[in-house]
């Protein structure tokens, strides 16, 4: 079963029959389905350092783009803490563009190819330019804070 609403299809996977969100979303569109639980239970779970959220507030200056899988295990690991990292530092969600993929990593508008997307999750930070400052694939390399800030110093 294929629905369309606002600018995502929901449809079930093929493979664990998760429901899967292709296209444009947003966190209240992953929190209000009822059979992501994993978006939901993380809220707010996440501790940070005071002095790593100084450094990390400078992401206030990038836009983000966050590639997907509502039926992927890296995703539901990675993304509730992620959104819980933008709400400790009061990132402007209108900075940020979520797009769920289904198993086929495709998107109808191609935004895959544009922005080399292989590996869900991906998170990929632009500069008030438009230039790519770095990205986050799949999982992180030491945890998400010091990522973001390795990203962020341009090391």
């Amino acid at each position: 079963m294929v629905s369309t609403k606002n600018n995502f299809t929901v449809a079930k996977d093929e493979i664990n029959g998760a429901v899967t969100l292709v296209g444009e979303v947003t966190f209240d569109d992953l929190e209000s389905e009822p059979t992501f639980t994993w978006m939901r239970s993380a809220s707010g779970a996440c501790p940070y350092d005071a002095n790593q959220l100084l450094k990390i507030r400078d992401l206030n200056n990038f836009q983000i783009k966050a590639f997907i899988g509502t039926w992927c295990g890296d995703s539901y690991e990675l993304l509730p803490a992620f959104r819980s990292l933008l709400q400790a530092i009061a990132y402007p969600l209108g900075q940020l563009t979520l797009f769920g993929m289904g198993r086929d990593k495709t998107l109808a508008d191609g935004a895959e190819k544009k922005y080399a997307v292989t590996r869900l999750p991906t998170i990929i930070l632009f500069d008030k330019s438009g230039q790519e400052r770095g990205r986050i694939e799949e999982r992180v390399k030491l945890s998400l804070e010091d990522d973001l800030m390795v990203i962020l110093s341009g090391s």
